[in-house]
């Protein structure tokens, strides 16, 4: 007994079609339901732990135990963290993922940027105080001295010594101000420490 179907009649067509879109269906429900599962490791899913405060070493551990990867992001600054921390990270703490996930880490920069700095002079506290602070510098001590420029900026220093505009000095450096007030007093009048 043969089971012959004739390749010439419509019936013989459509029972080809019908034959290979079973198989595909078949293949795709394999490919589908038991590859990519297995593949993807979709049932293997991890909670993000919150990394930030820690170590660069001490995240890649973490992660490693924790059979996550991990990629290191932008370097940010802050003068108030310790070099190397991670600041921040993606994706956020608590995020379920599934294992093997990159997490992107921001760490604080080791050294820190330099920036210029400005030419102040002449200009009033409050100005100085906005250009210092948007990059990232910080007011020490403010000496008030006899001058017709009352409440501008008459000098910066920087440990004892005075900034010139267009000279470079790392972010989150201390800067001390010399602002001009009215009267016939002597030089240093009174000194503010604002810190």
């Amino acid at each position: 007994m043969s089971f012959k179907i004739g390749s010439n009649s419509v019936r013989g067509l459509v029972l080809n079609i019908g034959l290979v879109l079973v198989l595909l269906g078949l293949m795709s429900f394999v490919f589908f339901y038991k590859v990519m599962p297995y593949v993807t490791n979709q049932n293997k899913v991890v909670t993000v732990p919150d990394l930030r405060g820690m170590t660069n070493k001490e995240a890649v551990r973490f992660l490693a135990a924790r059979q996550l990867q991990y990629e290191f992001g932008d370097s940010l600054f802050r003068a108030d963290v310790d070099p190397l921390l991670v600041l921040d990270q993606y994706p956020k703490a608590n995020s379920k993922v599934k294992i093997y996930r990159k997490i992107k880490l921001n760490l604080n920069a080791a050294t820190p940027p330099l920036v210029v700095y400005p030419d102040l002079s002449g200009f009033t506290y409050q100005f100085a105080r906005q250009q210092l602070e948007s990059l990232g510098l910080s007011i020490g001590n403010i000496y008030y001295k006899s001058d017709i420029a009352v409440n501008a900026v008459l000098e910066s220093q920087l440990a004892g010594k005075t900034l010139l505009p267009g000279q470079q000095i790392s972010k989150g450096t201390v800067v001390d101000l010399i602002i001009g007030m009215p009267g016939d007093k002597s030089d240093f009048m009174d000194s503010i420490n604002i810190r």
